[in-house]
């Protein structure tokens, strides 16, 4: 008899557990297409060349590596670096760059989605440290 009290006593705990028949759903979030444009300036103003790394949700390969370099006008001011995405269906943007040498020159990335402005980085470097520029940014809908 005193073996089956502690058997009894699991079946009943087993039998009062919640069972009110409420269905516990998982929250989707439907993101609405949006258009998207990380646009990379640089403050040197003769030439510059950056590596950069994003994430490309679409592609086979995901991430985009690999170095670019500035165009400049006939001015000689930077030509910004911009990636764009259309219709973007992703909660997420991924990315950095940095320039391969220690020029105190700006490094700057914006993020815009549908023409506004959500995130903003700048770095300058300094003797022995690279300018460095995440774009890391959840898009809420």
């Amino acid at each position: 008899m005193k073996k089956i009290i502690p058997v009894l006593l699991l079946f009943l705990s087993f039998s009062c557990a919640n069972s009110d028949g409420i269905a516990v759903e998982p929250i989707i979030i439907d993101l609405v297409p949006k258009d998207i444009d990380i646009i990379i300036t640089t403050g040197e103003p003769i030439f510059d060349e950056i590596v950069l790394s994003y994430k490309d949700f679409d592609t086979e390969e995901e991430w985009n590596y690999g170095p670019r370099q500035f165009d400049y006008d006939s001015n000689g001011n930077a030509i910004p670096i911009v990636i764009s995405f259309k219709d973007y269906q992703y909660s997420s943007i991924i990315g950095n760059a940095y320039r391969n040498n220690d020029i105190p020159s700006s490094l700057k990335a914006q993020i815009f989605i549908n023409d506004s402005l959500v995130l903003e980085d700048e770095s300058i470097g300094s003797p022995g440290i690279y300018a460095t520029i995440n774009f890391d940014y959840e898009i809420s809908n």
